[in-house]
């Protein structure tokens, strides 16, 4: 069972299929135990097997009463076509008592759960918060300003997006996203405005982020990008009905029987874990 559970997470990133098989055959020694349920809806999650990785880790928080997998709940939630049911997670006060890194999945979650439903202001408003200038080296300032920036491109704000892929590309010391590939698609393809009345302060925003991307990261850090600086913290919403309720339909190893037809994500959020995809999260996912 052990030498089981090392090949999974050996190939977690490169072969999820390949991982999956292995933390199934972990299973067969080992169904009682949270690591090893766990480790299956982690593998089950990177190969896009959503309605078992569901069951696997709604059963591996059973077992230790952990909320860390929310925002994988919330995610796999999506992956099978119902973020109402994302959103509800992503709004439980389960989740409030996840660190900062889970707290911010969750909202990247409900971002995308909220453009899944064709509501891209709202999910603007759900990223719009004061961590995204955040000093912080942690991996969840790049996912979180990309998926920002990402949003914002969706919106048609081209200028603020090109601004906030760069600063993501800073902060993404790993290269885990492609944010400085999505900027310079913006500044190399986006045209010029017909006047200077267009736009408040034409074009600066694109050039001072080449600028950002050149100067060394730690310096770049505090540059604030010339438009589409966040505003005060918005609220994730009401509290919505305990996730324990929810979990209640599942019938202790498996998931709902719901349809497992996949519904394409408008944004697929950024990994919990290194993946070598450019939307590492959902590795089936279409880029945005």
């Amino acid at each position: 069972m052990a030498k089981h559970l090392v090949a999974a997470a050996e190939f977690l990133e490169e072969d999820p299929e390949r991982a999956l098989a292995h933390a199934n055959a972990a299973r067969k020694h080992g169904a009682r135990l949270a690591v090893v349920r766990e480790t299956i809806g982690y593998a089950a999650y990177a190969a896009g097997n959503y309605e078992q990785a569901l069951g696997e880790l709604r059963a591996a928080r059973r077992l230790n009463g952990s909320n860390e997998y929310l925002p994988v709940l919330a995610d796999c939630e999506r992956g099978l076509g119902r973020p109402e049911r994302a959103l509800e997670l992503a709004s439980s006060k389960e989740g409030k008592t996840l660190d900062k890194a889970g707290q911010i999945e969750l909202r990247i979650v409900e971002a995308g759960a909220r453009r899944d439903l064709g509501e891209p202001e709202a999910a603007l408003r759900a990223l719009t918060i004061p961590d995204l200038e955040s000093k912080s080296t942690a991996e969840w300032v790049a996912r979180l300003r990309y998926t920002y920036a990402d949003t914002l491109e969706s919106l048609g704000r081209t200028e603020e997006a090109a601004a906030w892929f760069a600063r993501a590309a800073v902060a993404d010391e790993d290269d885990l996203t492609d944010a400085a590939d999505r900027h310079a698609a913006l500044t190399t393809t986006t045209p010029a405005p017909e006047s200077v009345d267009d736009v408040a302060d034409p074009a600066s925003a694109a050039s001072s982020a080449d600028d950002t991307i050149a100067d060394d990261r730690t310096d770049v850090a505090d540059d604030g990008a010339a438009e589409g600086s966040p505003a005060a913290s918005t609220s994730a919403g009401a509290e919505a009905e305990s996730i324990d309720k929810a979990d209640a339909v599942d019938d202790g190893d498996g998931a709902d029987d719901a349809s497992t037809d996949e519904q394409d994500r408008a944004v697929p959020p950024i990994a919990l874990f290194s993946h070598p995809d450019p939307d590492p999260l959902r590795p089936d996912a279409e880029s945005s």
